[in-house]
Formats: structure tokens, sequence, C-alpha cells
């Protein structure tokens, strides 16, 4: 009985070793199936992962001045002076092209330098709100 359980075992074990080693090496047998490199397949990472976090950071910069012109529109319904933080928002919105170049050319060092000057740039218009309601509800 005790040969019946461990032939059993044993091929419980090939069978659940079969699944899962064939399948992590299954990648590379993919590769060399379409005829690719593994340098061409990490490039073509590489290249996908940097659309998607461009379509992301641009996304989510669109966001943020329909966010910011939301909120300036808000403003005006109630009659407030409006003129700095539409100047803080025309700064903002004009990075964006910036933000595009600096995307589409892959180029991090540029891309930290835009995200430095988006992040003071939005300081600046929340400073600017911040200000505007203050002076007209202080306390």
């Amino acid at each position: 009985m005790k040969w019946a359980q461990l032939i059993i075992a044993l091929f419980g074990i090939s069978l659940v070793a079969g699944m899962a080693f064939p399948s992590a090496a299954a990648f590379q047998g993919n590769i060399h199936r379409f005829n690719l490199s593994h340098t061409d397949a990490k490039e073509d990472l590489k290249n996908e992962l940097w659309g998607m976090h461009g379509n992301f950071r641009i996304k989510a910069h669109t966001l943020l001045v329909d966010k910011g012109n939301g909120m300036i529109g808000m403003l005006e319904k109630y009659h407030f002076n409006t003129t700095r933080l539409n100047q803080a928002m025309e700064e903002y919105e004009a990075l964006g092209p910036e933000l595009q170049q600096a995307l589409d050319e892959k180029d991090k060092n540029a891309l930290h330098i835009v995200n430095t000057k988006l992040k003071d740039a939005w300081i600046g218009f929340f400073r600017a709100l911040r200000t505007l309601v203050r002076a007209e509800y202080p306390g």
C-alpha cells in the first residue's frame, strides 16, 4: 500500500513540476519562435511602458488644467477677482508642450525638470487661490 501512495505522490509532484517549469520557460521559447532577440523584446517593452507613462502624464496634466479652470470659473461666478489665478493657470498650462516633448524624447532629465516646474506652478496656483479666498473671508 505504501508503494502505491509513493507512486501517486511522485506522479503528483511530477505533474505539478511539469506544469510549473515549462510555463516559466515558455516566454523564452516564444521569443525564439517569433525570431525576436531578448534585446528587441526588452526594447519593445520599454517603449510600451514609456508610452503608457506618457499617456498617463498628459491625461493627469489635462485633468489638473480642467480642475483649475473649473475652480476659476466657480470663483468668477461669485464675482471674485481671478486675475492672479488666471496667470498662474496659464503658467501651468504653458508647460504642457514641454512635458509632451520630454515624454516624446524619453528624456528622463528633461522630464525631471518639467516635473519640478509643473509642481512649482501648481503650488503657485494654490497659493494664489488661498490668498484670494483669505482676502475675501479673513479669519
